[in-house]
């Protein structure tokens, strides 16, 4: 019973550990693109409109490439097999329940990382949309 909750419990530090970094990442990224948005909005009164404007073009597409999509995705599927991996550890006659107590928590910690995840990279894809619907106003789009 202690080899297989310490186990488990190596399995919620380490799925801890990398959901937090990446996190750490997604919101550095988010916060960028709302800082951005908002400096982009005060934009559509500037009279320099023209020229920030080609500046906020290269901006965006920076911010747009830089989505950390890839990595969102790597580090799920990382997580989520740690967690599929920890339903074979064994219990022998446990006198915690480990599905109520270690592998419900889990699960629902996955659940958490892809959810919220896709919502922040979808609200800023979004955000980062109006901004260049904004900039077309002003440029043609590019090829």
């Amino acid at each position: 019973m202690d080899n297989a909750l310490a186990v488990l419990g190596f399995y919620i530090t380490l799925i801890g550990f990398i959901s937090g970094l990446f996190f750490t990442r997604l919101d550095s990224w988010y916060g960028k693109v709302r800082e951005f948005w908002g400096s982009a909005r005060l934009l559509e009164k500037d009279p320099l409109r023209l020229e920030k404007s080609k500046a906020a073009r290269l901006t965006l597409n920076g911010l747009a490439e830089s989505a950390p999509k890839s990595s969102f995705i790597a580090v799920g599927i990382f997580t989520t097999s740690l967690t599929l991996l920890s339903f074979a550890v064994p219990f022998e006659n446990p006198s915690v329940n480990p599905w109520l107590f270690l592998r419900l928590p889990l699960v629902a910690t996955i659940l958490l990382y892809w959810v919220g995840g896709a919502v922040l990279l979808r609200k800023g894809r979004s955000l980062l949309g109006q901004v260049r619907a904004s900039i077309e106003q002003v440029l043609p789009p590019q090829p």
